[in-house]
């Protein structure tokens, strides 16, 4: 069996240092046994283990609680017991470390933890332990609870005391706790160590740590902690160092005064500390010397076990190693995780290890890479290229990829000569290569530095040019800012102002969203005031760039304020900036504004081409404002002035749907025949068709609604609303008591339409109806894997190129330049059903889901809609990925979510892209708001502050999304269709619509009457994702 090490000692004595080397070698983890520790906030004068020591090596018991929060004995061997028994049974030897003497008794001896009684029984049984004598007392326990008597000592006051305790606050005697309680005395072998100092040596270290401990700023912490609110009566605040600067802030005592005081008290403690230490059962000295370092602490601890033992953990650390031998794989991919999360204390302890064992094998060559990509994060060049050039002779697969690190960290190192030098053997030998304009920013780089700026100048205009001008060449087209700007900072130093006028100024025009043109608009001020750099303002197409470019980066009010500085200038500008500034303000919400700024440009220019598009945008912007009848006019206006007009169908169709929300229902029907009749090919028209069977049913003249939904089925039978179309004159004829009629329309739906959300509604109502519906596409369930693993013809030397990388950066976790490489190769691979289920595959091993998805979408809808029927489930399966399956499944079955209902809301809130970010900043896989996450976020189990970019983690993001879904699951009473609403939308808007809407009982009306289009289509597509996921993946 495992044993437990227990090191404890004087505090000051070096046992948190000892115990960090012992759990290195042991590869282990460590439990605090300090008292101190285990608050939160208190750590200067708890002298807790660094940051970086915790995220190497796991510490447990370390900042659980809040320093109001009550913590004794007991609670500490409960825990520590879980965390024990936990760590044993992945194989792992605990470490218990600290100085609370009493936790580390209550463990070691087995105290027992049952509840004692109230404080109130617990003092009364003292005072007669006090009155009486401690026999007396253990012979009534004796009478009530033999069984327990029996096996403590007579003598024993704690326990007696605790037992009685129960047994007269509960009426239960103790031996029945106990029987359930504590572990077995054979549990498991504890060794315990005390670390022991000469006292000269012992008091000098504590004198040198008070000093520190002032210093690092205790005095602040304790104001800091006051300052929050808790009180100085806590528990926390009666303890050596904390009870002294409490004073001290009180105004009693100096702080010079307060260090002494710290300084004699813990002296003392110390003392005391090896008392209660020596007294203990079953223990080992460990004696240290002033020459004696943590790691010879830590041998002569393992030296000092017995031989059984030792025995024992040699045969452990020898089959943990074969262990590991055999689990190369597993552990690679663990190192690669902890890699990927920016863990890199962590991954560095298992990469290392990897890169020992098995030096050839290419896990040792892939751990290799990775330590070194560590090393340049960590900034150690040094050791990074000791790693990376033998790595460039012989890992062939990545060679360019590792020549570009190395290069990277040469120049880091300030090998300018060599950098250079490589940089250009790297373009020379690999032409392909996708790291040709980052290679070409090192480059130019190395030469600047090596002083030769006009060299460095020339690579990055024949770079940028190149880029520019060479189709083959776009595709380096977003490191056009990065060398744009490089190029202009060095052409400044040169003193070609112009020149790097120039080119901050085109950075500042066509790239206003990237991370280099605030510092290049800073640059445009400086040199601008110079004497010899001529201002050049904007033309307005320079300005229409430069707006449009901040309006896709949701920048509404720089591009308004950029607008009315225009105007300023210039009273008439062109209608283009009208449109513009009414954009802004509708991205704003400020409709009103929106319209003010269209009804100047049509009184500036009436005969403008864009004239209906202003009056139909008055128009909508008037209807969201609440007054649909003053937009109507505006709809009406364009329907008669521009009736062949694109935007003629969509006005028709909006003033159907006015007239439908008024109530209005026999303008609506009019309306919507009428863009039925003038553009029966036109979407709208289509639309307008389906809503003249709707109006019918939502005014409950069925027949004539099944009438209307049969016409527009059979008038467009490959049309856009076929499935609505047939589904609802099915619902229809529900309502008519033609159930036959109604099971063929559904099963027709079903058959032929079953990945749309109709599709998945018929199923639904047709098992509701008693018919178990077709199951299409389910067969050979075993055959996803295999044939889109292949492509059917051989690839070419180019595609053999991307494709050797790309299987190699997606094994090594660079996943981003292993879809890069996907990438090219979908640039040649036809895009037929083995194509892209090829390229898909690759995809699906680099994590590119939503570039997938995006791939297999446009093959879906060339296939159009009555085919999409006859693709293969294997088709389907990765259209309808399991990706991200183990964090999902996790927490779905922690919180009790359905892990379909999460997959259908990742799919379609990201495509399955873990770095998504939207204009309005949600971030991740399913979309949170860095506010939600916050409020999300488990701070006391993940020990660490909370950071908006730890949303891009997918498995925090998935983690605090399905706990938000589990509180709407509760909040809703798990109705799907309530919780997506408030998932899109929020809450509070799905309150409001309950209450407009709330007397509508069919979900199906209630989807079809939800008042935003962008929600609407959120709740249909997410439904029709879970019915599609529960049709492939679910065992039933």
């Amino acid at each position: 069996m495992l044993p437990l090490i227990i090191l404890t000692g004087p505090t000051n004595s070096g046992k948190s240092e000892t115990a960090l080397a012992l759990a290195r070698k042991l590869d282990t983890e460590i439990i605090s046994a300090d008292s101190m520790q285990v608050y939160k906030y208190f750590d200067i004068g708890t002298a807790k283990p660094s940051r970086s020591a915790r995220e190497e090596i796991p510490h447990h018991l370390i900042d659980i609680l809040d320093p109001d929060e009550e913590f004794n004995a007991f609670d500490f061997k409960v825990r520590a017991l879980k965390i024990i028994h936990e760590l044993m049974d992945r194989d792992k030897i605990p470490i218990l470390v600290g100085g609370t003497g009493l936790y580390i008794k209550v463990l070691a001896e087995d105290y027992d933890c049952a509840e004692g009684g109230s404080p109130e029984i617990r003092e009364k049984i003292r005072q007669d332990i006090r009155d009486q004598g401690v026999e007396e007392v253990y012979r009534e326990l004796q009478r009530i609870d033999p069984e327990y008597a029996a096996k403590i000592c007579a003598t024993d006051s704690l326990r007696i005391e605790r037992a009685l305790g129960v047994y007269l606050d509960t009426g239960k005697r103790f031996s029945e706790f106990h029987d359930g309680d504590s572990p077995a005395p054979g549990r498991f072998p504890i060794h315990t160590f005390i670390l022991e100092r000469e006292r000269a040596e012992l008091y000098s270290q504590i004198d040198q740590r008070v000093d520190k401990m002032i210093e690092d700023g205790l005095a602040n912490e304790v104001q800091s902690i006051l300052e929050s609110g808790y009180s100085p009566e806590l528990k926390p605040f009666k303890s050596i160092g904390y009870a002294q600067m409490v004073q001290y802030h009180q105004g009693n005592l100096t702080l010079d005064r307060a260090a002494y005081e710290i300084k004699r008290e813990t002296r003392h403690y110390a003392k005391r500390q090896l008392t209660w230490f020596r007294k203990m059962k079953n223990t080992q000295p460990l004696p240290a010397n002033p020459k004696d370092t943590a790691e010879s602490l830590r041998d002569k601890l393992l030296s000092l076990l017995p031989k059984v033992s030792a025995c024992f953990l040699a045969l452990f650390l020898s089959v943990a190693q074969t262990g590991f031998a055999e689990n190369t794989d597993q552990h690679y991919e663990e190192a690669k995780n902890l890699f990927q999360k920016k863990e890199w204390a962590k991954a560095k302890n298992n990469l290392l290890a990897l890169q020992n064992h098995s030096p050839d094998s290419v896990e040792a060559k892939r751990a290799r890479f990775l330590l070194a990509l560590i090393h340049q994060e960590q900034g150690k060049p040094e050791e990074a290229i000791k790693l990376l050039e033998p790595l460039s002779k012989n890992y062939e697969a990545v060679e360019d990829y590792i020549r570009f690190h190395l290069i990277q960290a040469e120049v880091q190192s300030k090998k300018y000569k060599e950098a250079q030098e490589n940089a250009l053997k790297l373009l020379q030998h690999n032409p392909k290569t996708l790291l040709y304009p980052r290679v070409q920013l090192v480059l130019a780089e190395a030469q600047i530095q090596l002083g030769e700026k006009e060299a460095g100048i020339k690579t990055l205009e024949e770079t940028i040019q190149t880029t520019t001008r060479n189709f083959k060449y776009q595709k380096f087209r977003e490191f056009l800012p990065e060398m744009i700007f490089k190029l202009a900072e060095i052409q400044e130093q040169s003193g070609k102002q112009t020149e790097a006028y120039l080119n901050f100024r085109q950075l500042h025009i066509q790239y206003p969203n990237h991370d280099r043109t605030p510092t290049a608009e800073t640059a445009l001020e400086r040199l601008s005031a110079l004497k010899t750099v001529k201002e050049i303002p904007l033309t307005l197409r320079e300005h229409t760039d430069r707006i449009q470019g901040l309006f896709e980066n949701v920048r509404y009010k720089e591009a308004i304020q950029e607008i009315l500085e225009i105007q300023k200038k210039d009273n008439l500008v062109p209608g283009r900036f009208y449109f513009f500034l009414a954009q802004a303000q509708r991205g704003l919400r400020d409709r009103k504004k929106a319209n003010e700024a269209l009804n100047q440009f049509l009184k500036l220019y009436p005969h403008h081409a864009k004239v209906q598009n202003a009056k139909f945008n008055i128009g909508r912007n008037l209807w969201n404002l609440g007054r649909p009848m003053a937009g109507a006019k505006y709809f009406l206006k364009v329907t008669k002035e521009a009736p062949s007009s694109e935007l003629a169908v969509k006005a028709q169709f909006f003033l159907g749907k006015i007239y439908e929300e008024q109530k209005n229902f026999p303008e609506a029907l009019k309306n919507y025949k009428a863009a039925l009749k003038k553009y029966p090919q036109e979407y709208y028209a289509h639309w307008a068709g389906w809503r003249l069977g709707w109006i019918h049913y939502l005014d409950g003249k069925f027949e004539k609604a099944f009438n209307r939904f049969q016409e527009a089925a059979h008038r467009s039978p490959d049309g856009d609303f076929i499935e609505y179309n047939l589904y609802w004159g099915a619902k229809s004829a529900e309502k008519m008591d033609k159930k036959d009629v109604a099971r063929d329309l559904y099963a027709k739906v079903a058959e032929f339409y079953p990945y749309t959300f109709h599709g998945i509604r018929a199923k639904d109502r047709l098992l509701a109806l008693g018919v178990n519906p077709l199951t299409q596409n389910q067969t050979q369930p075993s055959s996803v894997e295999e044939k889109d693993r292949q492509l059917g013809r051989p690839l070419s030397t180019r595609e053999k190129f991307h494709y050797t990388r790309a299987n190699e950066l997606a094994k090594l976790g660079l996943t981003q330049e292993a879809r890069n490489e996907i990438g090219e190769l979908q640039k040649t691979v036809r895009k037929n059903l083995t194509g892209v289920l090829w390229l898909s595959h690759l995809y699906h091993q680099a994590q590119g889901y939503a570039e997938s998805l995006k791939l297999l979408h446009l093959y879906k809808d060339f296939t159009t809609k009555p085919k999409e029927k006859n693709l293969s489930e294997k088709f389907w399966k990765h259209f309808f990925p399991l990706a991200y399956e183990e964090a999902i499944l996790e927490y779905t079955k922690y919180r009790k979510v359905d892990p379909f209902f999460v997959n259908g809301i990742i799919r379609q809130e990201s495509l399955f892209d873990s770095q998504a970010l939207s204009p309005a900043g949600a971030r991740g896989l399913m979309q949170i708001m860095p506010a939600t996450g916050k409020k999300l976020y488990p701070k006391t189990k993940l020990k660490k502050p909370f950071d908006t970019d730890a949303l891009f983690d997918p498995e925090l993001n998935i983690r605090l999304g399905v706990k938000y879904v589990s509180q709407l699951n509760k909040r809703f009473g798990k109705n799907g269709m309530h919780i997506l609403i408030s998932y899109n939308a929020g809450p509070h808007v799905l309150k409001k619509w309950l209450k407009r809407f709330g007397h509508l009982s069919d979900q199906d009306v209630f989807i079809e009457s939800i008042p935003y289009p962008e929600t609407r289509r959120y709740v249909k597509h997410v439904l029709r994702n879970l019915g599609i996921y529960k049709a492939l993946y679910s065992p039933s």
